[in-house]
């Protein structure tokens, strides 16, 4: 009985043995795996910001070439504006006779 019961004990400590060995290596993994979580975020994160810089500066770019398209309409309708109120003062007096 003692020699079957040491044997018993040294298979449960073989085993346990195993066991933690298991363990370890779970855990090991685990912190891999949240490093490997973490750099995956981190980069994710990374490109998400340029695509939004990338983004913002279109939107600016956009912008400053509509302010430049608006200026450029205000320009060519206030010299138009101008240029038929020029035509109508030269011209405003016969059509005055005419009548």
């Amino acid at each position: 009985m003692s020699a079957s019961n040491s044997q018993n004990i040294q298979t449960l400590l073989k085993v346990e043995k195993e066991a933690a060995l298991m363990v370890e290596k779970a855990r090991q993994y685990r912190v891999q795996r949240l490093k490997e979580a973490r750099t995956e975020a981190k980069k994710e994160i990374e490109e998400k910001a340029e695509a939004f810089k990338k983004e913002l500066a279109s939107i600016v770019q956009n912008s400053e070439d509509m302010k430049q398209l608006e200026d450029d309409i205000n320009a060519k309708s206030e010299k138009r504006i101008q240029e038929i109120n020029a035509l109508y003062e030269t011209n405003k007096d016969a059509a005055v006779n005419k009548l």
